[in-house]
């Protein structure tokens, strides 16, 4: 990287954290600043493409932002990260062409933390994972999230009532997360290829038996289709990133076991 793309990277981020702080008055002006800085700082667009690119942008627009029943709005963030920066990208371009009215947007659906403003509140749900997420794929020093992190882990151990049911749980959901991104890829394969050659098949096949295996919570078992997994979805573009993150989880559930 030369030091012109650094630079750049560096304002980049500058102007996440100053989107993180300003007041709602003025943030669409810098959503639109944003956009501009990121159309113009290649590696970042580069790295946004790529995570457009495996993106359903319907199909995760309408599971992050939802309506129950009873006409109450809520806002699910996806645990994939290339999925999280595809939807805040999507979302920011969309408030800065008007296809969003950002005022009504931010009081449906993040009108919902006790003591915080709504802008606040989408700031901190949306824009600091965005930050972090791209500072730290650039070698940047995280910012918000340890302190973020920090708190959760108090309100966790606080409802924990031993450490031994804690282990339990996080190992359980930890299977449940392997588990969803192996459908995701599944889902990803189906409505990327049309025609399918022998180690897309085996690939398949593969992860069909890990979404069984996941729900057994068989270790054993994950580990060695994995090994298949990633040998036969070489070169397969639509689930690099899913199986990176799949790889993740897998290494995260080692340590549980």
């Amino acid at each position: 990287m030369n030091n012109t793309d650094a630079k750049k990277i560096q304002y980049f981020v500058a102007l996440c954290d100053d989107l993180i702080t300003c007041k709602f008055l003025v943030a669409e002006s810098k959503i639109q600043k944003l956009l501009v800085a990121l159309a113009e700082t290649q590696p970042i667009y580069e790295l946004v493409s790529d995570c457009m690119e495996m993106f359903n942008r319907d199909r995760e627009m309408n599971k992050a932002f939802v309506t129950d029943g009873k006409g109450r709005f809520y806002c699910v963030l996806p645990n994939e990260e290339y999925k999280l920066i595809a939807l805040v990208f999507c979302t920011l371009a969309d408030v800065d062409q008007k296809k969003i009215d950002f005022t009504d947007f931010i009081k449906r659906f993040f009108d919902d933390e006790e003591g915080v403003n709504c802008y606040t509140s989408f700031a901190r749900r949306m824009i600091v994972p965005f930050r972090e997420l791209i500072a730290e794929a650039f070698g940047i020093a995280k910012r918000y999230t340890t302190q973020v992190e920090n708190e959760e882990n108090k309100v966790e151990s606080q409802e924990v009532e031993s450490d031994s049911d804690n282990l339990l749980i996080e190992k359980s959901k930890l299977f449940e997360d392997c588990k969803n991104v192996v459908s995701d890829m599944l889902v990803e394969i189906d409505e990327n290829l049309r025609q399918y050659d022998r180690h897309t098949n085996d690939l398949k096949v593969i992860l069909q038996q890990l979404e069984i295996a996941c729900e057994n919570q068989d270790y054993n078992l994950v580990y060695a289709l994995s090994v298949g997994a990633r040998f036969a979805s070489k070169g397969l573009k639509c689930v690099k990133f899913l199986m990176r993150e799949f790889e993740d989880i897998l290494n995260a559930l080692s340590l549980e076991d």
